[in-house]
């Protein structure tokens, strides 16, 4: 894919994020969900999880919540309890939600937050806390 494909690609996706973006959300608001998203990694015995503060550090997204899951079942579970949890507190679906096809590794995108969920492998090859040294932990 030559360059400006590719940018315009990008760009495509960022308006789609500012058109499709919950209204009234804040920061505050977010490290609720957050919170229960979390709250159901833990539930279901969800392993060497963290939270990251990364607005300000990347226009990706606000917050991203890494954790992992010993097996491809153990993070597709991990994967639904958060979904399931966070539509039944919030009414909140993913915009985005990729990797539960092999279990190695699933994304659940919230647009202001992403979680992260990896098989222990996967996350060590992956480190993707790294790719923000300046993000501040979120103490939840």
């Amino acid at each position: 894919m030559d360059e400006r494909a590719k940018n315009s690609k990008y760009r495509l996706l960022e308006i789609h994020l500012i058109i499709h973006s919950p209204k009234g959300f804040t920061f505050m608001k977010n490290l609720e969900h957050i919170k229960a998203a979390v709250d159901a990694l833990t539930d279901k015995k969800g392993e060497n999880i963290i939270a990251l503060d990364i607005e300000g550090v990347s226009t990706l997204t606000d917050a991203i919540v890494v954790a992992e899951g010993a097996v491809d079942r153990h993070v597709n579970a991990l994967a639904h309890n958060v979904r399931d949890d966070l539509k039944k507190k919030f009414g909140l679906i993913p915009h985005i939600s990729e990797g539960e096809q092999t279990g190695e590794w699933v994304l659940l995108d919230y647009v202001h937050f992403i979680i992260h969920i990896f098989q222990p492998k996967t996350r060590d090859f992956y480190r993707i806390e790294q790719l923000y040294p300046e993000a501040k932990i979120l103490e939840l």
